[in-house]
């Protein structure tokens, strides 16, 4: 019997990973390259990259100045027609923790007696966005208005896509607000009362918006929206500021 082979995940992102390398070995066989390219190649996306970042951070040397960055795992807009990927959104990533001093609770026993912190952060996350609109101050006061040339082009991809102008814009070059997961201490069954809930939060960012700016207003935006509560619990925010604007050519 012949082996039934599969390959997994050919497009995100093996495929493009060696199309970059044949290209590159193309070019130094003409001895057109004219700069020096050097290829990262990790593959523990999915499980949160670890350690990623320290190998970098202790190899760097070995990398050397770097002047553009070229990411292989960006898609085309159809099976059948490619696209170069000029720029990808950058992201932020923020943790919001609400807790009580107090133990996890059965709802039967002690429920209506305090304010549970699943109820603030509940009032929290509806603070920040709604319908895509994100609500956080001066959010999209640096966001770039679209030229004629990209509305045209924009207008081409719809009629290349079927999808509308508009949500390959949301998707593609405006900032987003995205929640991922709320967390709870205790088991988790439908009795208990959580002493403790934490929210992973992202905020997808494009060029021109400032970093340090936008942690800062976000951060802002949390604690005052928690303290219009005037909740006895507690709340933590931490922000990672994991990763700049990347422009891929």
């Amino acid at each position: 019997m012949a082996p039934n082979w599969k390959i997994v995940r050919v497009s995100d992102n093996k495929g493009p990973i060696l199309a970059a390398a044949f290209a590159i070995s193309e070019l130094r066989r003409k001895v057109a390259l004219g700069l020096d390219i050097v290829m990262l190649i990790e593959g523990e996306e999915e499980a949160g990259s670890r350690g990623f970042e320290d190998i970098v951070r202790r190899h760097k040397d070995l990398v050397g100045p770097v002047d553009a960055i070229l990411i292989s795992n960006s898609y085309w807009i159809g099976e059948e027609v490619p696209c170069i990927t000029y720029g990808l959104r950058g992201v932020i990533h923020a943790r919001v923790e609400v807790s009580n001093s107090q133990p996890d609770l059965h709802s039967g026993v002690e429920g209506g007696g305090l304010v549970e912190p699943m109820f603030d952060m509940v009032s929290i996350l509806s603070k920040l966005s709604s319908g895509g609109k994100v609500f956080i101050p001066q959010f999209y006061e640096d966001v770039r208005q679209q030229t004629e040339e990209e509305q045209e082009l924009y207008r081409l991809l719809e009629r290349m896509t079927g999808k509308p102008a508009s949500y390959l814009t949301a998707k593609w070059r405006e900032p987003s607000l995205s929640i991922h997961s709320l967390e709870t201490s205790g088991p988790g069954n439908r009795t208990v009362i959580p002493s403790s809930v934490t929210a992973a939060l992202s905020f997808r960012i494009v060029p021109d918006q400032k970093l340090a700016e936008i942690a800062t207003s976000v951060e802002r935006h949390i604690l005052d929206s928690f303290a219009e509560l005037k909740s006895p619990n507690s709340i933590h925010v931490s922000i990672c500021l994991c990763l700049a604007k990347i422009q891929s050519i």
